[in-house]
């Protein structure tokens, strides 16, 4: 019964998210991958970026997930893990100003694997894979001349209070989404968990943090001003003493939270002592330094794709009627699909792999989805154009992508790069209570079918993701610094619809359920397959490339 109100309240979040959220970036980079808000570099440069670096250590020395360490209470300990958010960063000028960096909200972590808990604690089934994250880069920071840096360790409360809104690395499968305190959404600021091998009873130990009363505010003083310029890529090292986390909390006397099976303090358990929690966290970080380091202009351009749709030669355009090859006539109403996983191949023959390359191409009127993200709208759009920024100074002859989503993201929606993200409406609930995305999503109706003329055709699956063959430029590009590429894509719609036993698909034969006709998971899932084999073969081709 308790999973099953997780599940609910998990719903409930889900359907109250924002039409104004769901093309939020994020600070990992969401929207169009490789871009970069730097402008360093430009001698009209107005803004950089700065790396936080926020290295974890022990009384001074090396820490370690899984060593032995003595905390002041005299316990032996080993950690698992050791997460807490960084938000809301702000540079201090030498005037008292301060300028906010944007969307800054960084989640820093180490962590061994943690299995996804399905017992209805927190939000169920996600794995949360081994990594270290200690380095931010901070997009977007105004030149000036600056003497501290300020920010607050934990979550503001327009967003805690909210988990349906998005900025920076938030989200409500981020793995510090608190579904359960007091029945309601927040997120946990700070967690250090691991084991007490000095405590008798139980080991397992979990110290945690959240509530907006117990959001904390670090103020980093840089002694000397570090100044952040067109040539200047400024450092600033904050260290983290793992050990102060402990200050004032003996693990030993640290009662048992039976629900998670650990002594904990959390938001049901010893929930008085979140505030030293709170406060530990905040007093173990420490400026290391801060420098003002000459940074070297990237030898890098930039490359514009053009994806242009047509009908056999006739632009494409919702609404309208077109003959396929069967001889139906087609009129659509909505045309979406991934394009991901961007390579460049360079005249020797190596290929720059576009970082977090993942765009959503979306032909559509105003959507208001009926399936359990019924609380949000999608805003019409039409995308034919990716913008790659910092593509390194090359000659290019070939392009590459593949149509839809990877099984490393699509496996894991929590998960997120390029314009991923769980409120797309491209990420699918239904298909076997999964979490995965729609590669393609193609409605419309058939005007020549005498009934069931109405059809939605969905690609999804991992084994229906497709890698095109690199498409030859017709021109190279030779890509020099500051320069921009263009590369002309033609998608031809028709393609999908050809007569072709081995790809595409004849609209009037494709069966109907609810006096739709029906290609998905569960209706004509053999037809998903000529439809991805139809994007990889048939669809696309490059026709034109230049260096205006």
């Amino acid at each position: 019964m308790k999973s099953k109100l997780y599940l609910i309240l998990l719903c409930g979040v889900l359907l109250s998210a924002c039409a104004k959220n769901s093309g939020s970036s994020d600070g990992s980079g969401s929207g169009d991958s490789g871009s970069s808000s730097s402008t360093s570099g430009s001698a009209a440069a107005t803004e950089t970026v700065v790396e936080l670096q926020m290295p974890l250590n022990y009384n001074g020395g090396a820490f370690n997930l899984g060593s032995s360490y003595t905390n002041a209470a005299g316990n032996t300990i080993t950690l698992s893990e050791v997460r807490f958010w960084v938000s809301n960063v702000k540079f201090v000028k030498t005037d008292n100003s301060e300028v906010a960096v944007p969307d800054s909200y960084y989640l820093i972590s180490k962590n061994n694997a943690v299995t996804g808990d399905t017992t209805g604690e927190r939000v169920p089934n996600f794995d949360l894979a081994a990594g270290s994250r200690e380095n931010i880069t901070l997009q977007k920071v105004p030149v000036g001349s600056y003497k501290a840096i300020k920010f607050n360790v934990g979550v503001d409360s327009t967003y805690n209070n909210n988990l349906s809104l998005r900025a920076g690395e938030l989200h409500l499968f981020a793995h510090m989404a608190n579904i359960e305190w007091s029945w309601t959404t927040s997120y946990i600021f700070g967690k250090a968990a691991g084991t007490c091998t000095s405590c008798s009873g139980t080991t397992a130990f979990s110290l945690e943090y959240g509530t907006n009363a117990n959001l904390q505010t670090v103020t980093l003083n840089f002694g000397s001003n570090i100044e952040v310029n067109a040539t200047s890529k400024p450092t600033v090292v904050a260290n983290v003493d793992v050990k102060k986390l402990f200050t004032g909390i003996d693990i030993g006397t640290v009662s048992v939270d039976t629900g998670v099976s650990k002594r904990a303090i959390n938001g049901f358990n010893n929930a008085g002592q979140m505030s030293t929690v709170g406060a530990n966290f905040a007093s173990a970080i420490s400026l290391g330094s801060a420098t003002s380091n000459v940074a070297t202009e990237p030898d890098v351009g930039s490359i514009t794709l053009n994806v242009a749709k047509d009908f056999n030669g006739t632009a494409f355009a919702l609404n309208t009627n077109f003959v396929d090859d069967h001889s139906n006539t087609l009129k659509f109403t909505r045309f979406r699909y991934w394009i991901s996983n961007v390579k460049l191949t360079k005249a020797d023959t190596t290929q720059y792999s576009v970082p977090g390359s993942y765009y959503l191409m979306s032909t559509n009127s105003v959507i208001n989805p009926s399936n359990i993200n019924s609380g949000m709208s999608i805003a019409a759009a039409n995308r034919e154009q990716i913008t790659i920024a910092n593509v390194p100074a090359a000659t290019y002859t070939a392009i590459q992508f593949s149509v839809g989503v990877d099984s490393a993201y699509n496996d894991d929606l929590s998960k997120q790069a390029g314009d991923l993200h769980i409120h797309q409406d491209m990420a699918n609930y239904t298909w076997m209570w999964n979490s995965s995305y729609l590669f393609s999503q193609i409605t419309g109706s058939c005007e020549s079918c005498s009934t069931n003329k109405n059809f939605a055709f969905d690609i999804g699956a991992n084994t229906n993701y497709r890698t095109l063959t690199a498409m030859t430029l017709p021109t190279n590009i030779a890509l020099t610094k500051g320069k921009t590429g263009v590369i002309n894509v033609r998608a031809n719609v028709a393609k999908i619809f050809q007569v072709n036993g081995g790809a595409g698909v004849n609209t009037s034969t494709v069966a109907a359920s609810g006096g739709v006709r029906k290609i998905n998971a569960s209706a004509s899932a053999a037809s998903m397959a000529n439809l991805a084999n139809a994007y990889q073969n048939n669809v696309f081709s490059v026709t034109s490339a230049s260096v205006p």
